[in-house]
């Protein structure tokens, strides 16, 4: 749009000229521009007008929704621009009553992919292609947001110095992945997490290209480099990550002191993956086995000493249902129990009880609401416009909550429930009021809710996980 007179893209010459002309049919009027800046016009007078007569501008209300469509294009990068100039139409129509003299998306059309195309570079077609924005590098605040981009590891990392603060300041930190919303290109999404005083906040954004040891290395140093330089000491005392082996070594590598442990709950989706796997689920479904599995998924918040002697008993019990329970119990002895593929003290959590969460629920929860706002598999443009939102939005609730001295996450009563039924069946196990069966029939409705929940989900995140890594 040129002093309110539409004009469409012809065509861009080799030379990158591009060819701009009036939509009336009739004129002739046009413009040739150049990386944003008008090189020459044709049948234009020096007052804008054009040579052949025919109405001069918008109404004054037209031409505002014309700008809104392209705020929304600023605003909402991913979403298609025609779906952009539906919703603004209607939003025009209700306003002023009528939307006929709107010009329809094909008059438009051009403009509005020309001005998406001049704020939001080319998709990259490779990793080492990405060449990250000026604008896309800094928080909606403008202060600095991209922590590094790693060229030989392909890492890129985000963190604005405040979050980077955050996470000096707190010691019990959460940590984990997802697929679904990991940008193209990249094989997960990556974030960590900090338990403040008050809720769980994100701190520390990576699109990651693979789930191999080294790259988690190299991410974790590229991150505890960028606090040195800022003399930030990152001192965890907890952390709690998903059952990933090299995951678990990385941590453990670079935070030697902290206590890694992994989420209970992750823990439970893993068994369950394996009831699938192994053809068990039928078998699953009266309450004896459900009560055993129960057991099963309660191994993490047992009292340590006590973990061979209730599995001896669901091995037991299971056999005695059915023998093919013995392919399940028998992964879990290989994984978990003997000679495992994860140590007892990273998945047993008894320690931690009353202490700290034991789950990355609550990162299953900021991962739902990435999912509820971000397509599946965004542009890696998309993705860092979103977490530029995410990182706004945990820097306006860190105010308000040091500010007001409340939580902005009131957490949910039955979770309060939960957790004081378990902090104390772990008292009165400690004080001899409860012996072992005592404390399991204490626990098992908790990790029934986790059955149900686990039961009823058509998908989980690894069924999203690319498969060519």
């Amino acid at each position: 749009m040129f002093k309110n007179y539409l004009f469409g893209l012809k065509r861009t010459n080799k030379n990158g000229n591009q060819i701009w002309i009036c939509t009336h049919k009739l004129c002739n009027a046009s413009i040739v521009m150049r990386e944003g800046l008008i090189v020459k016009t044709s049948s234009i007078k020096s007052d804008g007008s054009h040579e052949f007569q025919h109405q001069r501008k918008l109404d004054a209300n037209v031409y505002e929704c014309i700008r809104s469509i392209k705020r929304r294009i600023d605003e909402d990068p991913a979403t298609p621009v025609s779906v952009l100039y539906e919703q603004q139409v209607k939003k025009f129509r209700r306003e002023n009553g009528a939307a006929g003299s709107v010009p329809v998306f094909d008059r438009v059309r051009s403009c509005l992919y020309e001005y998406r195309s001049s704020k939001h570079p080319p998709v990259p077609k490779s990793l080492s292609s990405i060449e990250v924005p000026y604008r896309l590098t800094r928080t909606l605040l403008d202060d600095r947001f991209l922590l590094n981009h790693n060229r030989t590891s392909m890492i890129l990392t985000f963190s604005s110095l405040a979050a980077m603060k955050l996470l000096g300041n707190n010691e019990h930190w959460n940590a984990d992945g997802t697929f679904r919303t990991a940008p193209r290109l990249f094989y997960q999404s990556f974030s960590i997490h900090v338990w403040d005083a008050y809720s769980m906040k994100s701190a520390i954004y990576a699109a990651l290209p693979d789930k191999k040891e080294n790259t988690y290395d190299n991410f974790l140093q590229d991150v505890i480099l960028y606090a040195n330089n800022y003399d930030i000491k990152l001192a965890p005392k907890t952390i709690l990550i998903d059952f990933e082996v090299a995951l678990y070594k990385s941590f453990s590598n670079s935070f030697p002191t902290a206590i890694i442990k992994g989420c209970q709950f992750h823990f439970s989706q893993n068994i369950w993956r394996q009831i699938k796997k192994k053809g068990l689920l039928k078998l699953s479904q009266g309450e004896d086995v459900r009560r055993q599995i129960a057991n099963i998924l309660m191994l993490p918040i047992l009292p340590p000493d006590e973990i061979n002697n209730a599995f001896c008993n669901i091995i037991e019990h299971l056999s005695n249902i059915h023998v093919k329970f013995l392919k399940l119990t028998n992964y879990i002895l290989e994984t978990y129990i003997e000679e495992p593929l994860y140590p007892r003290s990273f998945w047993n959590l008894f320690d931690l009880i009353g202490i700290r969460p034991k789950t990355n629920n609550h990162i299953e929860g900021y991962h739902g609401q990435l999912n509820s706002h971000c397509p599946t598999h965004p542009t890696i443009w998309s993705w860092i416009r979103y977490i530029q939102e995410a990182e706004e939005s945990v820097m306006i609730r860190l105010e308000q909550e040091h500010e007001q001295q409340r939580t902005t996450r009131r957490k949910r009563l039955a979770s309060v429930n939960n957790e004081n039924i378990l902090v104390q069946a772990k008292e009165d196990y400690l004080n001899g009021l409860l012996d072992l069966d005592g404390y399991q029939k204490r626990l098992r409705s908790l990790c029934y809710r986790y059955i149900h929940i686990l039961d009823t989900s058509d998908k989980d995140d690894e069924d999203y996980e690319p498969k060519h890594s």
